[in-house]
């Protein structure tokens, strides 16, 4: 696979994930990796939040979006239904709504993008190492970190 920029954002089931405007982009050989660890460092500290992220799925196609969802709030509470509600829940019928968070790798249109847009600098890593940190790659890679 060819290196290449990606920019990197995030979002969620209602607000989408913006791709004019990347959080950041990382320059990378393996997006479904930068995806993954990019998840991963954005819920680093929290216990519930990191470990969906780490059983998050990871999907798409180099050429045009990675994706990386959590689909429901790791932290959910049922205990916090009303009767009805959690009636549903306890079987298996209970809807959630959009995914919770998002997280979209996809590739850079050119340079210009990666360094400036309307007069905006975008912060830019030469690395997944460097822009999420070694102990997400590990962890994304399946390591112990």
């Amino acid at each position: 696979m060819t290196t290449r920029w990606y920019g990197v954002s995030t979002g969620d089931g209602n607000n989408g994930v913006s791709h004019m405007f990347a959080d950041y982009y990382v320059l990378t050989d393996n997006p479904w990796l930068l995806a993954h660890a990019a998840i991963i460092a954005a819920h680093e500290g929290n216990a519930a939040w990191e470990q969906a992220a780490i059983e998050a799925e990871v999907d798409g196609e180099a050429d045009y979006t990675i994706a990386a969802v959590i689909y429901e709030d790791p932290t959910f509470d049922p205990d916090c239904l009303s009767e009805e509600d959690r009636a549903d829940y306890d079987n298996g019928d209970y809807e959630f709504g959009p995914a919770e968070f998002i997280l979209e790798a996809f590739p850079a249109e050119d340079e210009w993008h990666v360094n400036r847009r309307d007069d905006v600098y975008r912060i830019n890593y030469q690395s997944i190492e460097e822009a999420c940190g070694v102990t997400a790659v590990a962890k994304a890679k399946g390591e112990s970190a």
